[in-house]
């Protein structure tokens, strides 16, 4: 997944991303443009 995220924002492609949200309670899907690569900044565990 890593690589697919870095190549998109090498290409500007945009991204299908599928994850779990603790806060919605279920999986969401986005479709977005990657401006950057790691962790979020409201992340408690940083180290991905």
């Amino acid at each position: 997944m890593k690589e697919d995220m870095i190549s998109a924002i090498k290409s500007k492609k945009k991204v299908k991303l599928e994850f779990f949200s603790k806060e919605d309670a279920g999986k969401l899907i986005q479709i977005c443009a990657p401006m950057d690569y790691g962790p979020s900044r409201r992340a408690h565990d940083k180290s991905d």
